[in-house]
C-alpha cells in the first residue's frame, strides 16, 4: 500500500473491530493489522463460547458469535484487514508515521493501538516453553486436580471458566485467591446462594503487573486499580483464566510512554508519541475498566480525537 492512510489500527479485538467501523463511517482511509490468522482477538480465539454479560441492549451474548456480528456489520464500508502480520516498529516520517511490520512498511497520519493485553511474566518466564511453564507452576488451560494438592494457588481472570477454576482448586489446595479488576462485580459468583470456600479469597480491584518467578512461581506483583499502590501476593501456583502470556518488552515497539501495565494516554486517547492513540486493555489511567464496554467508549473517543488531529494537522 502506498498511499497514505488517515488511521492504520492495530489489533483486531472488539475494540479494534469497533473502532475500524467507526474510521470507516467517518470515511477515513484505515487498515487493520492483526497478528492472529482471524479477525477477534482473544474472545473468538481463546473463549468465543463464553458468555458476555457487559454488552449494552442485551442481557448475554456468546463472545465468537458477538465479534462475528462485529466483522458482518463492518463489511459494508468495504474494510481492509492484514492479517498475520505483527506491527514492530513506529517511526516519525515527516509529518506522517512510518510504520514497520514483519511483512511491510506503512504511511500513515495517525496509528491506534488496540493490541489488547495479555498477562505480563518475568522475561525468564516468558521464554520457558509451554510444557516448562506447567512444570514452573503456571497453567492456562484444563489443569489436573493432583498438581494443586496444598498448593497456595491464584486464579487470575474474571469470566464464568474463573469460577469454575476457584471452586475445583479450591477442594485440593491449600489456599486459593481470586485476583481480577471487578469479579465479583460483574460476575456475581454468589448467584443462587453459591457461598465462597472458606479458603478461597476474592482479590479486587486488582491488576496484575508480573507473575515473578524464574525457573518456579513465586508471586504476583499487583496494583489497585484506583489507588495505583503495588504489592505482592505470594503464591506457588497462577492458573490463567483468561489472557495471553507476555512482558513488557511486547509494548516496547510502540514506542510510547508506559503506566503500570499498560500504555499512559490522555482523556483523548493520546499517547506520549505524537499522532499515536490507543484504547482498550492496552491503556492505563486512574479507574481503568477492564470491559468490552469502557473499551469500545475507549474507542469512539479515540477515532474523535484522530478526527480532530487530522482536521488540525491537515485540514481535512
Amino acid at each position: 500500500m502506498t498511499n497514505v492512510l488517515d488511521v492504520l489500527i492495530v489489533g483486531g479485538g472488539p475494540v479494534g473491530l469497533y473502532a475500524n467501523q467507526l474510521a470507516l463511517k467517518n470515511n477515513l482511509k484505515t487498515l487493520l493489522v492483526e497478528k492472529l490468522p482471524a479477525l477477534g482477538g482473544q474472545l473468538k480465539s481463546l473463549y468465543p463460547k463464553n458468555i458476555l454479560y457487559e454488552v449494552p441492549g442485551f442481557e448475554q451474548w456468546e463472545a465468537g458469535r458477538f465479534i462475528d456480528n462485529l466483522v458482518s456489520q463492518t463489511e459494508k464500508y468495504n474494510p481492509l484487514y492484514s492479517l498475520n502480520e505483527s506491527v514492530m516498529k513506529i517511526e516519525n516520517n515527516d509529518h506522517t508515521l512510518l510504520i514497520k511490520s514483519d511483512k511491510n512498511e506503512y504511511k500513515a497520519r495517525t496509528v491506534l493501538l488496540a493490541t489488547g493485553r495479555g498477562v505480563f511474566f518475568s522475561k525468564q518466564m516468558a521464554a520457558l516453553s509451554s510444557q516448562k511453564l506447567k512444570t514452573a507452576g503456571i497453567i492456562y488451560d484444563q489443569f489436573d486436580e493432583e498438581t494443586v494438592i496444598g498448593k497456595n494457588v491464584i486464579v487470575i481472570g474474571g469470566s464464568q471458566e474463573t469460577v469454575g477454576w476457584a471452586l475445583q482448586a479450591a477442594y485440593y489446595a491449600r489456599s486459593v485467591k481470586v485476583v481480577n479488576w471487578r469479579f465479583m462485580q460483574s460476575y456475581g459468583w454468589l448467584e443462587g446462594n453459591l457461598a465462597i470456600p472458606a479458603n478461597v479469597e476474592i482479590v479486587e480491584p486488582y491488576g496484575i503487573l508480573e507473575i515473578e518467578g524464574t525457573t518456579h512461581v513465586t508471586g504476583i506483583k499487583v496494583f489497585h486499580i484506583h489507588s495505583g499502590e503495588e504489592s505482592r501476593i505470594p503464591a506457588d501456583m497462577v492458573l490463567l483464566a483468561r489472557g495471553s502470556i507476555g512482558n513488557l518488552d511486547d509494548l516496547m515497539p510502540f514506542n510510547v510512554a508506559l503506566l503500570k501495565n499498560g500504555i499512559k494516554v490522555t482523556n483523548a486517547m493520546l499517547t506520549s508519541k505524537p499522532g499515536v492513540f490507543a484504547a482498550g486493555d492496552v491503556v492505563y489511567y486512574s479507574d481503568k475498566e477492564k470491559t468490552i464496554a469502557s473499551g469500545t467508549k475507549e474507542a469512539a473517543a479515540a477515532i474523535n480525537s484522530i478526527k480532530n488531529y487530522l482536521q488540525a494537522v491537515w485540514g481535512n
